[in-house]
């Protein structure tokens, strides 16, 4: 791919990926958009405020007005599913028996001494 990839193809790739999330994933995200934490422009604001009002936000994130909040809230969707996994991975590390850990090979067999015969 020469030259890379231009901001329209980003823009639809990204819409395309956002068309692909659930209602209640998008709720979701569009609620941790509201955390302090999550700091992002007025206009960016106001659009993701009024997205949260709509009744279907899932269509209505890829209509022109919501344009500015389409990577603020792919952001937060990304970040609340990395926080998922991670302690989904985090509860399965620990309920994992601990003699099932065995270390990784270094590549060297280990052979069984032999009886020295006399």
């Amino acid at each position: 791919m020469e030259g890379g990839i231009t901001d329209d193809a980003r823009s639809t790739m990204l819409r395309a990926a956002l068309a692909r999330v659930g209602r209640e994933e998008m709720k979701a995200g569009l609620a941790s958009t509201a955390e302090p934490r999550f700091a992002a422009p007025k206009a960016v604001r106001n659009a993701l405020n009024a997205l949260q009002k709509q009744k279907d936000p899932v269509v209505a994130v890829l209509r022109t007005p919501y344009r500015a909040a389409v990577p603020y809230l792919a952001a937060a969707i990304a970040d609340d599913c990395l926080s998922r996994t991670v302690e989904e991975l985090g509860t399965r590390r620990t309920t994992r028996p601990e003699s099932s850990y065995s270390p990784p090979s270094t590549g060297s067999t280990t052979r069984t001494p032999t009886p020295l015969s006399r």
